[in-house]
Parts: C-alpha cells; sequence; structure tokens
C-alpha cells in the first residue's frame, strides 16, 4: 500500500496550478466564443483596406487578436505560478512583502 507524501510546498503549488488555470479557462473562453461569431460577421464581405487593386480582408486580425491576447493571458498566468514558486522555495513567510 503506498501513501501520498506531498509536502506542503507541493500542496500549495497545485492549488496555485489549479487556480491558474481556472483563471486561464476563464478569461479565454469568452475571447475564444467572441471571435468565432466576429470572424464569420466580418467574413461575410468587410474590406479592410485595398492596396494595390487587391482587398484585404478583416478576419484574419480578429483572429490574431484573439489568440495573441490568449498568449498574454497564458504569460501573465505564468509569471504569477514563477513568482510564486520563487517565493515558497525561499521560504517567505510574507509572501507578498
Amino acid at each position: 500500500m503506498t501513501t501520498d507524501t506531498m509536502t506542503i510546498k507541493e500542496k500549495k503549488l497545485k492549488n496555485l496550478r489549479k487556480i491558474l488555470w481556472i483563471c486561464f479557462a476563464g478569461f479565454s473562453s469568452p475571447i475564444i466564443l467572441g471571435m468565432i461569431p466576429l470572424s464569420i460577421f466580418f467574413t461575410m464581405g468587410e474590406v479592410l483596406e485595398t492596396v494595390n487593386g487587391r482587398d484585404i480582408p478583416i478576419w484574419p486580425f480578429f483572429i490574431l487578436m484573439g489568440i495573441l491576447s490568449i498568449i498574454l493571458i497564458g504569460g501573465i498566468c505564468l509569471a504569477i505560478y514563477h513568482i510564486f514558486k520563487y517565493r515558497i522555495d525561499k521560504k517567505d513567510d510574507s509572501l507578498f512583502l
């Protein structure tokens, strides 16, 4: 019979990962769900600009903006995780000072 021996540090980091995944999903899902109708709406003939006789559609810019915002949210969550991990590894009781 095996027992799960997790240290307090591992438990804190596991809980922090869960919280950050929930935050990431909570912020990213509305962006994804909002980009789908917008890209369909703007695919129906909306043109951003005409350059050298070619029409540039606007929908790739909306998709790119959504992807970049999701990457930014993920980067912020990763930064928060690594800050807390560094402070826990440092064994600092006052995390926010």
